[in-house]
């Protein structure tokens, strides 16, 4: 299904195995059975491969809220989408979300919102060789966090940021994601959101020179306090 204008879906036997938003909003309300396929029901903000016209400009909103999807921040391979995407993933909704398909780009921001009670299976920002110009993944409650791949792409360098100022998560579900540039946190110092996103190597180095300075500190004190002792007035301390 190609939608020519905004579309909504509610109440319904949903057998529709992909649908390509051409730049418009796909609702997906309540109530909504997606019926057993080996084949996923996808959505995709932008345009199909085989489109006349591979590059669009629009702000879509995918929003789901029950049923289980898979749902795209850009159009298929060789697309780009120029603008801002809002994918929202609430109520009974299972969904696997990526910002920008294999080899498609989205010029402009994906922002992805998963509230509490949702289900997030899967996260890739980026997929191989898809490209999305700024990713935010904002999580909300206690999501349910089903699945093991949850990243902010796959291309090399860390991408976008993931939000869970508004997220209630055990540290073993804020271990899964990897490879987000930034991870901001609830109520966290700036020195405690910095260590959420340094390479674990550049951590270990940190904490090592911390406590060399520590050591440092100690022997100083020492000197300070035997050379002290060797004075009977303490101004004619070279250390003082």
């Amino acid at each position: 299904m190609e939608a020519k204008a905004d579309i909504a879906f509610e109440n319904v036997v949903y057998d529709v195995r992909r649908i390509y938003g051409n730049g418009h909003s796909v609702t997906i309300g309540t109530d909504v059975e997606t019926t057993f396929s080996f084949m996923k029901r996808s959505i995709f903000a932008g345009v199909a491969y085989d489109a006349e016209e591979k590059e669009i400009t629009a702000n879509p909103v995918i929003s789901v809220e029950s049923g289980k999807f898979v749902l795209y921040g850009s159009g298929s391979g060789g697309t780009t989408l120029k603008g801002n995407v809002e994918i929202r993933v609430k109520g009974t909704a299972e969904a696997e979300v990526a910002g920008a398909y294999m080899n498609s780009t989205v010029d402009g921001k994906v922002t992805v919102t998963v509230e509490d009670q949702a289900s997030l299976s899967e996260f890739l920002g980026e997929q191989n060789k898809g490209s999305a110009k700024e990713l935010e993944l904002i999580l909300m409650g206690s999501p349910k966090l089903d699945g093991r791949t949850f990243r902010g792409t796959v291309n090399g360098t860390p991408k976008g940021t993931l939000n869970l100022r508004q997220a209630s998560l055990s540290p073993e579900q804020a271990e899964k994601f990897k490879d987000f540039a930034e991870i901001l946190k609830a109520d966290s110092s700036a020195a405690e959101e910095n260590l959420l996103t340094k390479p674990a190597v550049e951590v270990e180095t940190e904490a090592m020179e911390k406590e060399k300075a520590a050591e440092e500190a100690v022997a100083i004190e020492k000197m300070i306090a035997e050379s002290v002792s060797n004075f009977s007035d303490p101004e004619e301390s070279d250390f003082l």
